[in-house]
């Protein structure tokens, strides 16, 4: 992604993916990464071990994710990620190319810390549980805030039926 969000209309940019066990029992598996060329990349990973693991994604040290605690993929394939200590979600496409950020590190109602846990409901809005805020953020699919519920103490997971 260039500094203006926009997509690089080629590849050759130094891509880095691993996948850390969280229990740090297991060890940690690189990631293949393939640049296709036109500014999109296909990272390839393998669990070794089962359970939760943290994604770590570089792209030439800018945007690197740190600490995702959670990834979802949306009805249009996008992944939702739970970027822990970075405080905020982010969408990427397919192609692992940024498409929306939903930045935590503000005021007011819709700000949130330390998001552990994703989930989406029936209508494709996004809830965030927020670890270090001890709440529960809802966004559009579009990243507009929605609401909050609860003061739920350190949530670190959430799940949503059918029925929202």
């Amino acid at each position: 992604m260039t500094s203006k969000g926009e997509r690089y209309p080629y590849g050759g940019l130094q891509v880095k993916a691993e996948l850390r066990p969280k229990s740090h029992d297991g060890a940690v598996v690189p990631g293949e990464v393939e640049d296709h060329g036109d500014g999109t990349y296909t990272i390839t990973l393998t669990p070794q071990t089962s359970g939760p693991h943290q994604l770590l994604i570089t792209m030439d040290d800018h945007g690197q994710l740190k600490n995702v605690e959670s990834v979802i993929v949306d009805q249009r394939d996008r992944m939702i990620v739970a970027d822990g200590s970075n405080h905020r979600v982010v969408i990427l496409d397919q192609a692992v190319t940024r498409l929306l950020t939903i930045n935590g590190n503000v005021s007011g109602s819709h700000g949130f810390h330390t998001p552990y846990g994703l989930a989406l409901d029936p209508q494709g809005n996004i809830h965030v549980a927020a670890f270090g805020s001890n709440t529960i953020r809802v966004f559009t699919p579009a990243g507009t805030y929605v609401r909050s519920y609860g003061d739920v103490k350190s949530p670190s997971g959430i799940v949503i039926d059918e029925e929202g």
